[in-house]
Formats: C-alpha cells, structure tokens, sequence
C-alpha cells in the first residue's frame, strides 16, 4: 500500500504501465485528478515492483453512496494494471485483498465497480464481488431524422454553478452527486469537456440536468437526475436536437428499465444495443435492512464508470 509520496514518486511509471495496459495514455493531470484532487480523502493503491520496477496496481477511489436518503462511505474500483511479463501470478488478486482490507477496516459499507470480460470471472471467484447486472447501451440513431426543436426552458450550466440539491434521489442507491462532486467530476477533469443542459428555476436552482460529452461521432449522455418525468423529456428532445445540430451520428445513455424514463426514451425511438457493461460490488460492512443485489434499487449512470 502506497501513501501519497510513494504514489507521485511512480507518476511516470503509473503512466507508462497505463498506456502499455490499455493503449492509450493516461497523463499526469488525469492521475492527479482521479487519485489526489477528488472531494473525498483517502488513497487507496497498492503497488507490485520486482527488483525496484512497477509491474502492477490495484486501486480504488472514495466515493459516497446516496442509500435511501442516507450517507455511507464507498469505493469505486479502478483501473487494474499488470506488466504482461508478470500476468499468471496472482497479483491482481493480492494487491485488491490488500485494499479492500484497509477499506474494511476504515469503516466502508462496499465497493461497486465495472469490471470487464477479462478481469470479472476473477472479481467473482476470488475477490468475494456479486454481479448486480449488465447494463446495455441504449442507442438512437440521428441520420435522417425530424429534429424535435430546441427547448427555451434549457440553459447551460458546464460550470456546475447552480444548486443541484433538489436532484438528489432518496428513493435509490446512488452515487452521492454534491455540488462539490459534480464540480470536480465534470468541470475540473482534464481530458474532456462536458455539456450539462438544465432547466433551472426561477429561485436560481437546477429542478434537472443531463449531461452530455461527444465521444466520436457519438453523443453520450452520461449523466442525468430531475425532479419529475416531464424534466426528463424536455431536456432529451433539446439534447436530441443539439446532437443533430452538430452532425452526430447517434445518441446513447444507460437507462434501467422498468422506469418512466425508459418509456420516454422509448417513445423516441432508442433501442438497446451494444456495448454492455458488466455492474457489480463487494460488500465489506453490513448494510442492515438494504438489498444492494437487485439492480432495480439502484440509480447507475454512464459517468459512475470513471471510463465516461
């Protein structure tokens, strides 16, 4: 387990075992952003060197989770990295039972995360997570479409200036989205910028937002929270056609179904398609009375995977 220090002292190292691992770059304001700069305290890394050389990482970030209107400590399990020279060693493994003891041991309820084909048979045979589900991706295609018009009633807010207090959800397990976070995670992340469409109220606050980032010739709303269904559609039909403005080829969020704004979406033609993603937790203390299993109790969106 690595503190703070040791952790910048293998910047360039963290870096260059990310890029090798996934090819592509993580540079060192991302790191610094994901590991050092978040609203919550705590480093939760733990490092394999061989002969004084970085060969693997396992780490989470402090999170808060919304359970039903109550607070609790949790995690967010990131990126797992091992030198392909030193695969087949078990290390994974004993670098996550490393850090997930600490979280334990600080008092954190659980931590949820999104493994991927490869690493999930391992997250479940070995490391004690439950599969809660599989999310697909819901799609719409733009080309050729009659654009429903913009709405007068959306603003922009990228700076997240407003107050986002009454979109907090209390019947649902989520991520604790304060001002603070929405800050951190959308404004002040250095490799993307955002766009969060709101209907904001006469006494200054946001009722609803949805935010959007371009990936491509795609455009994903990775984040949405309001009120009342009404909210919802409203800034979907203005998302729909600012997508369409800028020449994107298609829409795409998750959404659960069974929810009023999966019928909404729906109506507007989304469909499921790929990619799907793997959604699963490791309970570490007793959440009495909370069933934290069935995906329909929770509240997931795109930008909780920190890859959005």
């Amino acid at each position: 387990m690595v503190d703070k220090d040791g952790f910048l002292e293998q910047l360039d190292a963290f870096s260059e075992l990310y890029e090798l691992c996934f090819r592509q770059p993580m540079n060192h304001r991302e790191i610094l952003w994901r590991y050092f700069h978040s609203p919550y305290d705590g480093l939760f890394a733990c490092f394999a060197f061989e002969n004084g050389k970085f060969v693997a990482n396992y780490s989470v970030a402090p999170i808060e989770l919304r359970i039903y209107g109550h607070v609790f400590p949790a995690a967010l399990s990131l990126n797992t990295m091992t030198h392909p020279d030193f695969g087949g060693r078990g290390l994974f493994v004993q670098l996550a039972d490393r850090v997930y003891h600490k979280l334990q041991n600080q008092g954190y309820k659980m931590v949820i995360g999104f493994p991927n084909r490869i690493s999930n048979r391992t997250f479940l045979t070995k490391l004690g997570w439950h599969d809660i589900y599989e999310i697909p991706t819901m799609r719409k295609d733009l080309e050729g479409i009659s654009c429903p018009g913009s709405s007068p009633m959306v603003t922009v807010d990228n700076h997240f200036l407003l107050d986002y207090s009454s979109c907090m959800r209390n019947d649902k397990i989520c991520v604790n989205k304060t001002d603070e976070y929405l800050r951190w995670r959308f404004w002040q992340k250095p490799s993307e910028e955002y766009v969060n469409f709101v209907i904001q109220e006469p006494d200054g606050h946001a009722s609803a937002r949805m935010v959007c980032k371009e990936y491509k010739n795609f455009f994903n709303i990775v984040d949405f929270a309001g009120a009342v269904p009404e909210a919802f559609e409203e800034l979907l039909r203005h998302v729909i056609s600012h997508a369409s403005l800028q020449g994107k080829n298609c829409l795409t969020l998750w959404a659960q179904i069974g929810r009023t704004e999966h019928l909404i979406l729906e109506k507007y033609g989304f469909y499921h398609s790929l990619p799907v993603t793997y959604f699963g937790m490791r309970p570490l203390n007793e959440i009495p009375g909370i069933d934290c299993l069935q995906y329909g109790n929770w509240d997931i969106h795109m930008c909780d995977d920190n890859v959005y």
